[in-house]
């Protein structure tokens, strides 16, 4: 298991790799799953394989697969420190590959709509 912050901007996507040497098999499933608190019942949004999460390559030796957040998952999220892990299901074992906090912060440039004058 790692244990690894991630940085995030609230409303953007946000994607990212991960490589798991030693799978010669696809996963029979995968969770990335984001709390305000490691108790709660709700999650701030959670990614499943199929949902958010995808096989984009694969050798003799390993799979990767990409984990993708829409903006709209984070939208109306505070910008503050989560909790996250990535569970990974192969055939009836359970792994957490990884864990730690993701800071969901807010960015400075903002959409907005002008008009412009001819």
């Amino acid at each position: 298991m790692n244990y690894e912050n991630l940085y995030m901007v609230r409303g953007d996507t946000f994607r990212f790799t991960i490589e798991i040497e030693g799978l010669n098999v696809p996963l029979t499933n995968a969770y990335f799953s984001c709390k305000k608190n490691k108790e709660d019942n709700e999650y701030i949004f959670q990614k499943s394989l199929g949902d958010g999460i995808s096989e984009v390559q694969r050798t003799e030796t390993s799979r990767q697969y990409e984990i993708v957040v829409e903006p709209e998952d984070t939208d109306d999220v505070d910008s503050e420190n989560y909790f996250y892990d990535l569970e990974i299901v192969v055939g009836d074992e359970i792994y957490t590959p990884l864990l730690g906090i993701l800071k969901i912060d807010m960015d400075v440039t903002e959409e907005w709509e002008y008009e412009w004058e001819l």
